[in-house]
């Protein structure tokens, strides 16, 4: 901890997760046991974002001392009232959330059920669609198969009546 306090602030170099504050503040410096003024630095970290604490100006070398001390000025009325007000409202959309909360699960739930429903009858649908086109497609064949025969029984009947291709078309006088 802390041996005494001066009233000034040290401008410390800054780092990814804080950052300082400029010299000429008006507040108890905390000095440590090596007799080094702390310097004032600001948290950016999600568990402690934008609160202060003093520290070792050789945090980051080897001399380091470990010296860490949370900085927590008495906050003003308009402070006060501000976070009673977010908290307020924080707690008000916490239970607007959780009243609306089992609603939601209900409604997902019947949409759920609904789509199964539709997915059903669509693959229901797609093998009918299966069916009906196999049975098309083998009715098809047929045709083609029975043209060609009918076609090929035509021109051998021809061919072996002994007339030719040309008479057999033309119109009967």
């Amino acid at each position: 901890m802390a041996s005494y306090f001066h009233s000034s602030a040290r401008l410390c170099a800054s780092s990814e997760s804080s950052s300082t504050v400029g010299s000429g503040g008006q507040f108890m410096t905390p000095f440590y046991y090596c007799s080094i003024e702390s310097c004032l630095k600001t948290s950016y970290t999600e568990q402690n974002f934008y609160r202060r604490f003093f520290t070792c100006v050789n945090y980051k070398q080897q001399r380091s001392y470990r010296f860490f001390h949370w900085y927590n000025p008495p906050m003003c009325v308009h402070d006060k009232r501000v976070l009673r007000r977010l908290r307020e409202k924080h707690e008000r959309l916490n239970m607007e959330v959780d009243s609306h909360a089992p609603m939601v699960e209900h409604e997902t739930a019947n949409t759920i059920a609904k789509l199964e429903l539709v997915i059903s009858q669509l693959r229901s649908e797609l093998e009918t669609m299966k069916k009906k086109n196999h049975r098309d497609w083998n009715m098809c064949r047929r045709v083609l198969v029975y043209s060609w025969a009918f076609f090929s029984v035509v021109m051998l009947s021809t061919l072996l009546s002994g007339s030719s291709f040309d008479d057999s078309l033309a119109l009967p006088q």
